[in-house]
C-alpha cells in the first residue's frame, strides 16, 4: 500500500471513529433529556381489567372514564369506553351501539363535556363494492347516567382530524387540522354560526396557522384563553416525516380568542403530550422531557414556574392526547402510568394521585 493509500486510510477510520462518537453522544443526549429523577407521590394504582388504556378523562366527582382496547390490541376498530366509580371502585363498561350503517367504527380522543357528559370521536367506514370505502365522522356526547348517546356534529372525511376540544362555557369546538398524519391549523367553531367544513365562502374560523404541527388544543375553564402545544413555527412550507418530528421542540402557547394575542409560555418540550388546565385555571399540566428531565409537570401560570410531579422515564407515543387529566375540584390527578416509569398505551395503568401544588 502506498503512502498516500495508507493516509487516506487512515482518515476513512478518524471519520468513522468521530461518526460513532457523535451517534452516541446523541443517544446519551436523548437519554439525558427522559432521565427522571422525581420520586412518585403516594398515588393509587385503579384494580383494573386487562385492558390497553389509551385515554382518560375525569368526567364528575365520583366517575372517570377510559378509553380501552383489549390486551393484547388486535386492530383500531378495538376501542371501548369504560367508566371507574371512584366511590365504590366499580368498572362500567359502555356498551355503545354500532350504525347500522356503518361497517366498521372507530372511536377515539374522549374529553369532559358540560353536563357532565363524555365527548368522543366516532368515525364510520361504509364498505361499498370494488373494495371502495366512503367514511364519515360524528363528534358524539355520552350520558353516563342513562347511557344515551347523542349526535352533536356529523361531517365528511376527514374534517376532524386527530385533535379537538369543546369549552363547557358556551360548547364552542376546537380543531386541529391538517393534511395527512399533522394539524398545522387551530380552528374555532362557534355552535349554529360556524360551519364546520371550512371554505373559502365561509367566514374564516381559524385561530392560528403559523406552525407547522399542533396537537392537544384545549380551553380555559372561563372559554376565552386556548392553550396548545406548537412545533415548527414559521416552517409550514413543505411536508413533515414522523422522523421530523422526532428532533421537533414543543411550545406551549396561549391565544386569547377575544384578543388574538399570542403567548409562548413554554419552549423546549421534548415528546410533549396530555395538556390541561387545572379546574381554576392557574395551573397547566403537561408530560413531556423538560429541564433534561421526562416526567408529568405542573406549570403555574401566575409565578412562571414550572414542576416536575410525576416520574417518566420514557415517552412511547407522542399521539397520545388524552394521558392525564385533573378531577373537577381539581385537589386529584389521573395519570396513565406504567411500574416502570413510561407513559404509552401499550404500557401504561390508571393511578391517581393527589396534586402536589408548590408551596406558596
Amino acid at each position: 500500500m502506498t503512502t498516500a493509500a495508507k493516509a487516506i486510510s487512515s482518515r476513512h477510520r478518524l471519520a468513522i471513529v468521530l461518526c460513532c462518537l457523535l451517534v452516541l453522544a446523541t443517544v446519551s443526549l436523548s437519554c439525558q433529556l427522559l432521565r427522571s429523577d422525581v420520586e412518585p407521590v403516594e398515588h393509587v394504582r385503579l384494580d383494573s381489567p386487562a385492558v390497553n388504556y389509551e385515554e382518560v378523562a375525569w368526567l364528575s366527582d365520583s366517575v372517570v372514564a377510559f378509553m380501552v382496547t383489549p390486551a393484547p390490541r388486535s386492530n383500531m376498530s378495538d376501542e371501548r369506553i369504560t367508566l371507574f366509580n371512584v366511590d365504590s371502585g366499580e368498572w362500567m363498561p359502555q356498551n355503545i351501539e354500532d350504525s347500522p350503517e356503518c361497517t366498521g367504527t372507530w372511536r377515539r380522543v374522549i374529553t369532559r363535556l358540560a353536563g357532565p357528559r363524555l365527548g368522543f370521536i366516532e368515525t364510520c367506514i361504509h364498505h361499498q363494492r370494488q373494495g371502495i370505502s366512503e367514511r364519515h365522522e360524528s363528534l358524539l356526547a355520552l350520558d353516563p347516567g342513562s347511557g344515551a348517546v347523542e349526535t352533536l356534529q356529523r361531517y365528511a372525511w376527514p374534517s376532524l382530524a386527530r385533535a379537538y376540544d369543546v369549552s363547557t362555557v358556551n360548547g364552542e369546538v376546537l380543531q386541529a387540522l391538517g393534511e395527512g398524519n399533522f394539524s398545522s391549523e387551530l380552528h374555532r367553531y362557534i355552535p349554529g354560526e360556524s360551519p364546520l367544513v371550512p371554505s373559502p365562502e365561509t367566514p374564516d374560523t381559524r385561530l392560528l396557522s403559523n406552525y407547522r404541527v399542533l396537537k392537544a388544543p384545549v380551553w380555559s375553564p372561563d372559554g376565552e384563553t386556548v392553550a396548545v402545544l406548537a412545533a415548527g413555527e414559521g416552517e409550514i412550507s413543505g411536508g413533515m416525516t414522523f422522523r421530523d418530528l422526532d428532533r421537533q421542540r414543543w411550545n406551549v402557547v396561549l391565544l386569547n380568542t377575544r384578543t388574538g394575542e399570542q403567548d409562548v409560555v413554554l419552549d423546549g418540550i421534548q415528546e410533549g403530550a396530555g395538556l390541561k388546565w387545572s379546574p381554576h385555571g392557574d395551573y397547566l399540566a403537561f408530560h413531556g422531557g423538560y429541564k433534561r428531565q421526562g416526567g408529568v409537570w405542573l406549570y403555574d401560570l401566575a409565578e412562571d414556574i414550572t414542576t416536575a410531579i410525576w416520574p417518566v422515564r420514557d415517552i412511547q407515543d407522542w399521539t397520545l392526547m388524552g394521558n392525564l387529566d385533573f378531577s373537577p375540584d381539581g385537589r386529584q390527578m389521573v395519570i396513565l402510568h406504567d411500574p416502570d416509569g413510561y407513559l404509552g398505551p401499550e404500557f401504561a395503568h390508571p393511578v391517581i394521585i393527589d396534586v402536589p401544588y408548590p408551596e406558596p
